[in-house]
């Protein structure tokens, strides 16, 4: 195989690929995803799109994080603040983990199984 032959399959094969990403992210379309950000946020809602930037819009969006506060001289307490956020766009670059909802249960009950790394996701039925 010539070099121009093998960079053409290769071009191939990333096309095939990319659109097999596609049809998975359109199938996930109204589902509800679970984003983990790098700042440690947790995001909850419904997937509504993804850009080209992978950028991600939720509808209906919970936010939780773990608040330190200071409890005197024994140290500090964690709680967690939630927050309904509606629309939202969460940024790409700010994406470290991305899970999909086991159907019929509260995704905040649930133990989720991600792929870790930036908008990887596993979708979990």
């Amino acid at each position: 195989m010539t070099e121009h032959a093998a960079a053409a399959a290769s071009a191939i094969a990333a096309a095939k690929a990319g659109l097999q990403a596609k049809a998975t992210l359109r199938g996930l379309l109204q589902s509800t995803l679970r984003v983990t950000m790098s700042d440690g946020r947790v995001v909850t809602g419904q997937y509504q799109c993804l850009d080209e930037h992978l950028n991600f819009i939720l509808q209906g969006a919970t936010e939780r994080r773990v608040v330190r506060e200071r409890a005197g001289a024994e140290g500090s307490v964690e709680r967690q603040q939630v927050r309904n956020l509606g629309l939202v766009m969460l940024p790409g670059k700010h994406v470290v983990k991305v899970e999909v909802k086991e159907k019929g249960r509260d995704p905040m009950e649930i133990p989720w199984a991600g792929k870790e790394g930036a908008a990887g996701a596993t979708k979990t039925t």
